[in-house]
């Protein structure tokens, strides 16, 4: 017989080529790291270049802004804006000193003082604020955050008319009273963005790098494209600047992805951007670097293809096993024949083989045992009968016939023992009719009226239309002896009450028995029917206990059905039992 390769052997070819596959995949790691770390190196330059130009352009604002809060303080500002009492009146001297001011900033600006009942001072002629107003400026998006800044100067785009609306840098300020901090007022500054174009200077970014100045509302105040000035940045790089205040992200532009570098001002609440192409950074290597990812590609994909079949080789017998094994608990016991290709497997299925062939005895044998168990379980449930109950019968009949009393009622007890002893223990099915169950209970309930007489009070009330259906034998007879013996039979009365009741619930039918006697405790109730209860032991007059009885219904109607206890109107006990009308619905089980 030829001999089968191990799987040892084949794991050790496999896993040879997938070696070399991975030092093939190392190299190209490798490479793409290098690369990578090329692109950090540029970032970092680019990050440091932008913190810079950061930092410039805050030292620019902080300028402009020491201006301004000087004019703020300065007492012809205070004075006038305090106390005057002729709103909108002319002050040249307040003119004069705007002007002084509007001098130092060494550029095209304007200064507009705003005081608090509407009117509005202008610095210089030839540059104008599209709102003049109170109630204009009050309406602008910024405003609110001014109100809020509490004096300090808040930096934000915007547009001047010098011969034309045009863009530019604007700052404004709340002015308060330096003495009673009420609010007088407010201070505009306003220069051209153009000017930035200084500050920013030239940065060599390639053929589609740009240089961006973004303000606190997501708007650009600069761009090195001018066409971009005045419109919003893009959401998602916002959303990171509010994240991490200096970084490099990659984004998605109109000409293709994107490194942007930027850095955030703690002062103004600008962002300084830097865009740079991809395509700039990797321009030397991108070439090569395509090579080697095809390369690396192919590679990939075919060692894919070689571990799939290596795999797929080592694996699908196994698999096949686990399959059969999982398919046991549903009584699939067939042995495997395969045709195999290594010795491991091979001696696997063997071995599967031979444990299906003991299994399958295993279990025949002990489902005849279990057979053999559970019918003479059955066997001896019916044809226990509780010595105590056959002895009180036989008492009443003697003193009856001793008493020469009734001889008649002497033979109908004799005749109701004799037909209650056959119907308990007389061999075949263990499903009757709800009619034939019935009658036996009744059997029972003359005996016990013999002896106690009137004491005893029965009530039976069925639903006609269920006597016809199929149901276990002695259902309602341990229940009632359970009441007699248990609940009646403890407690003082005049009168002992037990009521019979067998009614349908939908596709159920639902035997309620109550009675009047000393009852269960909610505990008692619930220990009762356990598994692991004292009383599971501890039979009735049939030798049937409440648990045994509990066990017959389920195994015959299945789990959902079976018997529940609970308190009645008159204290006592009630029994209730829940059986299908359908023998469908339960289990089908019969015992033999």
């Amino acid at each position: 017989m030829k001999r089968k390769p191990s799987i040892l052997a084949q794991l050790t070819i496999g896993f040879t080529a997938i070696l070399l596959f991975v030092m093939s995949a190392t190299a190209t790691v490798t490479y793409v790291q290098t690369s990578r770390s090329s692109l950090n190196q540029t970032a970092r330059l680019l990050l440091d270049s932008i913190t810079h130009l950061s930092g410039k352009l805050d030292a620019n604002l902080i300028e402009y802004d020491k201006m301004t809060q000087v004019l703020a303080f300065n007492e012809v500002v205070q004075k006038h804006l305090s106390a005057r009492t002729n709103p909108g009146s002319y002050n040249e001297e307040l003119i004069r000193v705007m002007n002084a001011s509007n001098r130092t900033s060494g550029h095209e600006s304007n200064i507009m003082i705003l005081d608090r009942y509407g009117s509005s001072y202008l610095a210089n002629a030839s540059m104008d604020f599209l709102w003049r107003s109170l109630e204009t400026v009050q309406k602008q998006p910024w405003y609110d955050e001014m109100e809020q800044y509490k004096g300090r100067m808040l930096w934000f785009s915007g547009l001047v008319w010098v011969g034309g609306a045009q863009p530019a840098v604007i700052g404004a300020r709340s002015l308060n009273n330096i003495e009673t901090l009420e609010n007088i007022g407010m201070i505009v500054f306003a220069y051209p963005a153009i000017t930035l174009e200084k500050t920013i200077g030239q940065m060599n970014l390639g053929k589609n790098g740009k240089v961006q100045v973004v303000d606190s509302f997501g708007r650009v105040v600069y761009s090195t494209v001018w066409d971009d000035v005045g419109t919003p940045a893009p959401s998602v790089l916002l959303e990171q600047v509010r994240k991490v205040p200096s970084d490099m992200i990659t984004l998605n532009t109109e000409d293709g992805p994107a490194y942007i570098s930027y850095a955030y001002s703690e002062y103004s609440g600008w962002t300084v951007l830097a865009y740079i192409d991809r395509s700039e950074v990797y321009e030397g290597v991108s070439r090569l670097q395509r090579t080697i990812l095809w390369i690396s590609f192919i590679g990939l994909s075919v060692g894919i293809l070689f571990i799939t079949f290596y795999s797929w080789t080592l694996v699908r017998p196994i698999r096949f096993l686990a399959k059969r094994i999982e398919r046991i608990d549903e009584g699939h016991l067939l042995p495997v024949k395969r045709q195999l290709w290594n010795a491991e497997v091979s001696g696997l299925y063997d071995s599967f083989n031979r444990m299906l062939a003991r299994l399958q005895q295993t279990i025949r044998d002990l489902t005849d045992k279990q057979v053999s168990e559970r019918q003479a379980q059955f066997v001896a449930l019916r044809a226990q009968f509780r010595p105590h109950f056959l002895y009180n019968t036989l008492n009443t009949i003697y003193w009856t016939l001793e008493g020469k009393r009734d001889a008649a009622a002497a033979a109908e007890m004799v005749q109701l023992l004799s037909e209650l002893l056959r119907y308990s223990i007389q061999p075949g099915s263990e499903m009757t009719t709800v009619r034939e169950d019935v009658a036996q209970l009744r059997r029972y309930i003359t005996l016990q009226k013999y002896r106690y007489g009137e004491r005893l009070d029965v009530e039976l009330d069925i639903d006609e239309e269920l006597l016809d259906c199929r149901c276990m034998k002695l259902l309602l007879q341990p229940i009632v002896e359970n009441a007699m013996t248990h609940g009646l039979e403890g407690v003082k009365r005049d009168q002992w009450k037990i009521r019979i009741r067998i009614q349908r619930d939908g596709r159920d039918m639902v035997l309620t028995v109550d009675d009047n006697g000393i009852g269960m405790s909610e505990r008692e109730m619930k220990e009762i029917l356990s598994e692991d209860a004292p009383q599971r032991n501890k039979p009735l007059h049939t030798g049937i206990g409440l648990p045994n009885l509990q066990e017959r219904i389920q195994y015959i109607y299945g789990r959902s059905y079976g018997i529940t206890l609970s308190g009645n109107e008159w204290g006592g006990l009630r029994v209730t039992i829940r059986i299908p009308i359908d023998p469908d619905a339960g289990s089908g089980k019969e015992v033999p």
